[in-house]
């Protein structure tokens, strides 16, 4: 089919030995396949740094401008703290306002998105970085470095609408393209424990 046309396979060599295959859009950037081998479990307890004959790899490269094609192999090596140390970077509204903000790698896609908010005073930013990627689009679990972002960057924060809807005794909130919150009643829809994972970016 046309979409496992579109698709690559690349074979990352990790530390302890072992090769995992992934497979993702050939569109896709070093950042996205640092992201899944992360959701995999793949990667667990350390940073990782890729690299293709010696030379690293930029998480914000696509697949392609990095020199990499479908059925291509990648090491992966442990990195330090210290090359995964803090970053600044400014966040930026439309309207202009900006704030600079500065955060560890290894610190959760959530914790930059909510001390945004904090800083500019806006509540539910979605955060896009200068490559168009919005973070919202990740695990918000997962570490700062795998959205590739690096030292004076810039991200954009768009301020999103909330929506809200009701059964007869529960409740849901969300803005638009963020994670829905619910209370209430578990039966009638008030937990959304079970499909918390498919109700991001709704």
């Amino acid at each position: 089919s046309s979409d496992n046309r579109n698709h690559w396979t690349i074979n990352v060599l990790l530390p302890t030995g072992r090769c995992e295959a992934v497979r993702l859009p050939g569109s896709a950037s070093v950042g996205e396949l640092l992201v899944q081998l992360v959701a995999s479990g793949a990667v667990t307890g350390h940073a990782l740094r890729l690299a293709r004959a010696g030379a690293n790899l930029d998480p914000a490269a696509s697949l392609e401008s990095a020199g990499l094609g479908d059925g291509d192999t990648v090491s992966g090596a442990k990195t330090s703290t210290a090359l995964h140390g803090a970053v600044s970077f400014e966040v930026v509204l439309p309207s202009g306002r900006s704030a600079k903000l500065k955060a560890n790698q290894e610190g959760s896609i959530e914790q930059v998105r909510q001390e945004a908010q904090k800083i500019l005073g806006e509540a539910f930013l979605k955060l896009v970085t200068d490559g168009g990627l919005p973070l919202d689009s990740l695990d918000p679990k997962l570490p700062l470095y795998t959205a590739g972002l690096k030292d004076d960057d810039s991200l954009t924060a768009i301020a999103q609408p909330v929506r809200l809807a009701a059964s007869s005794r529960a409740f849901a909130f969300w803005p638009l393209g963020g994670q829905v919150v619910t209370w209430g009643d578990p039966k009638m829809g008030g937990d959304t424990g079970s499909v918390r994972d498919q109700l991001r970016c709704v």
